[in-house]
């Protein structure tokens, strides 16, 4: 269906495009030549964009540079982007592997969370924003982001999660802790189990250009029961396929 365009929103935008055209920004005269029309009329739509956000009035002289609402268009846009190629590498794990849960975990404010999942065989459920929080030392999460994390963020999360109250029953002592984290460094890779041939579970750290951990990727996966399984084998497929999607993760 088509219709005449609306000329105050034709205007609004062309106004958009003068200003970031001019880092300087514009002045009220500039806007009237680009938009066609008198002074008065290019102030009432500077005022109604700057109102929302999208231009910012700087004074002596008047001058009109674009505003953060902008900016925050444009990381909005880069932000759903990037959680649209998150969910499509998420997702050819769970096509290539049915039945696998795949967990991307993130550190917010002082905690480990899972922010976003994708579960329930091929075309599985996605689900994002419910940040459940992980557990320091017993998580698959927490023990690759101590692994790969600089010293004083790891220190950070261990002075706030004090060892001796939540991971030593587990670890049983600090020396299997630390042996754990060099295992992981060494794989790259963090095996929840050997041995588990019931259960899968892994932890992959997932690391921006620059080789600084931005988030990491846990994976449960319940093997076939049939005769003749590697397990081993089947393992170190799934964690290969997971590293080679997840090497690195950045903007699309």
């Amino acid at each position: 269906m088509s219709g005449k365009p609306v000329l105050s929103l034709q205007r609004g935008m062309t106004i958009l495009e003068e200003v970031a055209a001019r880092p300087e920004g514009a002045g009220l005269q500039d806007l009237a030549a680009a938009i066609g029309c008198s002074a008065p009329a290019a102030l009432n739509l500077a005022r109604t964009l700057v109102a929302m956000g999208y231009l910012r009035r700087q004074e002596k002289p008047v001058r009109y540079v674009v505003g953060e609402k902008v900016g925050e268009l444009s990381r909005l846009q880069s932000s759903r982007s990037h959680i649209g190629e998150l969910k499509r590498r998420m997702a050819t794990l769970v096509e290539r592997f049915p039945g696998l849960s795949v967990h991307h975990c993130v550190f917010k404010g002082s905690e480990l969370v899972i922010e976003r999942t994708l579960e329930g065989g091929a075309g599985g459920v996605f689900r994002e924003g419910a940040d459940y929080v992980l557990p320091a030392y017993t998580s698959l999460a927490s023990m690759v982001h101590l692994a790969f994390w600089p010293d004083t963020l790891a220190a950070e999360y261990i002075h706030r999660h004090p060892f001796d109250i939540y991971g030593s029953a587990y670890w049983r002592s600090r020396e299997n802790f630390e042996a754990a984290l060099d295992r992981i460094r060494k794989d790259g890779v963090y095996h929840k189990s050997q041995d588990d041939t019931e259960n899968i579970g892994m932890g992959i750290p997932i690391f921006t250009a620059g080789r600084s951990l931005r988030a990491s990727l846990t994976l449960g996966w319940r093997p076939p029961r049939k005769e003749g399984v590697d397990f081993k084998a089947m393992r170190d497929e799934i964690a290969g396929a997971a590293l080679e999607a997840f090497a690195v993760e950045g903007s699309p």
